[in-house]
């Protein structure tokens, strides 16, 4: 939910936090983390 809303303020900024969502989700995988600890 807050990728969206800086999203919606400043482009970039929304784009640079949904990157690192995705980083995190991918890192997270690779730690073996549960997903409903990764999906929180």
């Amino acid at each position: 939910m807050l990728d969206r809303a800086c999203a919606v303020r400043d482009e970039d900024r929304g784009n640079y936090v949904l990157r690192i969502n995705h980083y995190s989700e991918d890192m997270a995988k690779e730690l073996c983390l549960e997903e409903s600890f990764i999906l929180v």
